[in-house]
């Protein structure tokens, strides 16, 4: 790995960044960068990483991790492209670290052999391929719980999660890290029109009509007064796979238990944004969860009682969320035209879809009166 500060630039069409590795390797590379002894293990869905839930020998060989989890841990190979920018492996690292230390529940970094929170392996980039390249890797701490999206979607959970992430907000407004404030890649907001050089691999004409109208609108309408807009570091993609949850203390034993937010995962796409930004990501991923702008009004709703929203960041809520839905749209159809038996990659596509259809279809006045915007400034 080489230390740098620089943006990991964008991915190219045709472009293949994602770790191959066969499962039979995965025991000794753990073994070779964190002494552990694997039992077991299963593979987490991902775009670009690959993410392992891995169970260990209550042995190790690791000074650094002197008694393993019964839990087990978080297995992590980097992409090839993030691998090279150590500064800002780094930089997530304190990001978690950050958040624990003002008592949120987030996966925690521990130090390989070498001490370090970072190590590194070479491996093939395809199953058939001579060369190798260099992928880092970290080891997590594993928290149990349930993902969002495997629960009931109710008002109440949807408003939790819009307060915690504007909560989230709030505390990380003291938080600094020059790496991540210089990365650039292709699911920051920021970056919504570089989207268009994927375009070709939605295979249905309406559809491409779809997102490019979107992109249009979300070019004219947000990328003017971006410079206006309060940003900070943000989680980056807050959406429904990512946030735990778990019973609530008073219904847990009960057969058809209620749920409150347990915390976040995945820090991968932690970046410097816009505060609506992350909001959006929140609300569009809902959206491909429950169609319905009643889930959104609540998410919102939840954000909006934290952290109120300027009136020039209502103006721009709908466009961000479309131009999200784009994205995740259009890099997912690019990825599974390079990788067509991940099916992870069409988790957004079964209702994301629908979702933008509808938001065109209602018009940006009328989504925005339906999400509880009335004409307030702050």
């Amino acid at each position: 790995m080489t230390g740098s500060g620089e943006s990991s630039g964008m991915l190219k069409p045709g472009e293949v960044i994602k770790p191959y590795v066969a499962d039979k390797e995965v025991p000794s590379l753990v073994k070779k960068t964190f002494g552990l002894d694997v039992i077991s293990f299963t593979k987490f869905n991902a775009y670009d990483d690959l993410n392992f839930h891995i169970k260990v020998k209550e042995t190790s060989n690791n000074e650094y991790i002197t008694s393993p989890s019964s839990d087990g841990y978080v297995f992590k190979i980097i992409n090839s492209k993030d691998s090279k920018l150590t500064s800002l492996l780094e930089g997530q690292n304190n990001f978690m670290l950050h958040l624990n230390s003002k008592n949120y529940c987030c996966p925690l970094p521990l130090k390989s052999l070498s001490g370090k929170y970072l190590a590194e392996v070479e491996l093939p980039s395809d199953p058939n391929a001579n060369a190798v390249q260099k992928h880092a890797v970290k080891l997590l701490t594993f928290i149990p719980g349930q993902t969002l999206a495997s629960v009931p979607l109710t008002p109440q959970l949807c408003s939790e999660a819009g307060a915690y992430l504007a909560n989230m907000h709030h505390d990380l407004e003291g938080f600094q890290d020059e790496a991540i404030s210089a990365r650039r890649f292709i699911w920051m907001m920021s970056e919504t029109p570089q989207v268009r050089a994927f375009v070709h691999a939605i295979t249905n004409s309406e559809n491409r009509d779809l997102v490019t109208s979107a992109l249009n609108a979300w070019e004219s309408q947000v990328l003017p007064v971006i410079g206006n807009l309060p940003k900070g570091i943000v989680h980056g993609d807050f959406n429904e796979q990512n946030i735990l949850v778990k019973p609530s203390p008073d219904t847990r034993h009960e057969p058809h238990p209620t749920y409150t937010v347990l915390g976040c995962i995945d820090f991968g796409d932690v970046s410097s944004s816009c505060y609506v930004f992350d909001l959006s990501v929140l609300v569009m991923s809902l959206l491909t969860v429950d169609n319905n702008d009643a889930v959104a009004a609540s998410c919102i709703a939840g954000y909006n009682a934290t952290r109120p929203l300027s009136h020039l960041e209502w103006q721009v809520l709908y466009e961000c969320v479309c131009g999200r839905l784009c994205t995740s749209l259009t890099i997912g159809a690019y990825s599974l035209s390079q990788d067509p038996g991940n099916t992870y990659l069409l988790t957004s596509a079964r209702l994301g879809w629908g979702a933008l259809r509808r938001l065109r279809d209602a018009g940006k006045t009328a989504t925005l009166a339906a999400w509880g915007y009335h004409g307030e400034e702050r």
